[in-house]
């Protein structure tokens, strides 16, 4: 769940802030997204 944080934080400062995300921002939130879904599964 500490992870995960890394996640939520740019995407609630998008939408409560209304900051913009760039694409190479957005592709690494993913990735981070990703990561942490598979590390457990492992």
């Amino acid at each position: 769940m500490d992870k995960l944080s890394v996640v939520i934080a740019p995407l609630l400062a998008v939408f409560f802030f209304g900051e913009k995300l760039s694409l190479m921002n957005g592709i690494g939130v993913g990735l981070i997204a990703v990561g942490v879904i598979l590390t457990p599964i492992q």
